[in-house]
């Protein structure tokens, strides 16, 4: 089935998409030297994801690993030239070039290099792609590579905020409140997003500890061939990441040491699981109580978070009293 949003964000002024993406609006950009070369690769990229979103499911996650490489290759350009920016600021005491408009857009480059990954893997569970014994380590990776996708949209925030900040402002009133200068950044749905985006890693978080403890509880069992190990299963998964400056790759070693849970029972396991969903279930409520219209612009995400949590606390439910089995899994991950 064809993605309607992504052929509605093809009919739309990508330029302006990748700016609201980051809360901020051309105009307080314009300023920046480098603002529309990298403003033109970002509309590249974007352009190129679109379209593979637009392919059936197959076709998307082909797709996603070609705009990941040609992503990767745009942003080591620009972030050479950034480089070079602030040498020569240095060295010869000039002007950035690179720094404002031109940092604050590469920036996003990152954040869509980790949301094309991320989406790349959770396709994957569409089209039948992993046994069950691979389950734990997929939706690790998710958990990290949201985990790292949150800290380049708060990076982008300050860069933004320093925008503003530094942005002239015209027409200003004396004793003027609540309004930042120059005003092109969107608090409040920078904010609103930050709290679907924790409350997903909530999510996943819960899923990994669930998965752990069905593990550990022998319903999750590794796959019997000494051919077909853990580890190569998790290298030949992973592998189109490993070239990749972002996002960063993650090797086997940090998913063993992450999900190596000698120490914890399953009861104990399931009552972590049980907190992070409890957990989002509080972020999503704040977010309703706090940020009514951006609740309501997110209102779809929220309603599945909520689905999601409240369908795996009823699972762990079932992993305690001992009546979990995989075919309360396919129903309660989605």
């Amino acid at each position: 089935m064809r993605s309607l949003q992504a052929l509605l964000c093809k009919r739309m002024n990508l330029e302006d998409l990748v700016c609201a993406s980051l809360g901020v609006s051309t105009k307080g950009l314009e300023q920046d030297r480098e603002f529309a070369s990298c403003l033109a690769d970002c509309t590249g990229i974007l352009e190129m994801h679109n379209n593979a979103a637009c392919r059936n499911k197959c076709q998307q996650h082909r797709k996603c690993k070609k705009v990941l490489r040609e992503l990767n290759l745009k942003l080591l350009q620009r972030e050479g030239s950034l480089s070079s920016a602030m040498a020569s600021k240095l060295n010869l005491n000039a002007p950035s070039a690179g720094g404002g408009a031109g940092a604050l857009l590469v920036k996003w480059i990152e954040l869509l290099g980790h949301s094309i990954a991320l989406k790349q893997l959770l396709v994957g569970f569409d089209l039948e792609l992993y046994e069950t014994s691979d389950f734990l380590m997929i939706y690790w990776y998710c958990e990290r590579l949201l985990s790292g996708y949150i800290d380049k949209f708060q990076e982008a925030r300050d860069l933004a905020q320093q925008g503003v900040k530094g942005s002239p402002s015209k027409g200003k009133k004396k004793g003027s409140k609540g309004k930042k200068e120059g005003g092109f950044l969107d608090e409040n749905g920078v904010m609103g997003r930050l709290f679907v985006l924790e409350s997903t890693r909530l999510v996943l978080s819960g899923i990994v500890r669930m998965l752990a403890a069905l593990k550990k509880q022998g319903i999750i069992q590794p796959a019997s061939s000494i051919f077909n190990t853990e580890e190569h299963r998790y290298v030949q998964r992973f592998s189109h990441f490993l070239d990749l400056h972002t996002p960063l790759p993650l090797g086997y070693g940090e998913y063993v040491y992450a999900t190596t849970v000698d120490e914890m029972s399953v009861t104990e396991l399931c009552e972590s699981a049980k907190k992070s969903f409890e957990n989002s279930l509080r972020v999503t409520s704040h977010l309703k109580a706090t940020l009514p219209a951006e609740s309501k612009k997110n209102e779809k995400e929220l309603h599945d978070l909520e689905r999601i949590s409240k369908r795996n606390m009823v699972g762990l439910a079932l992993v305690v009293m001992g009546r979990f089995n995989l075919e309360h899994l396919t129903r309660i991950l989605v």
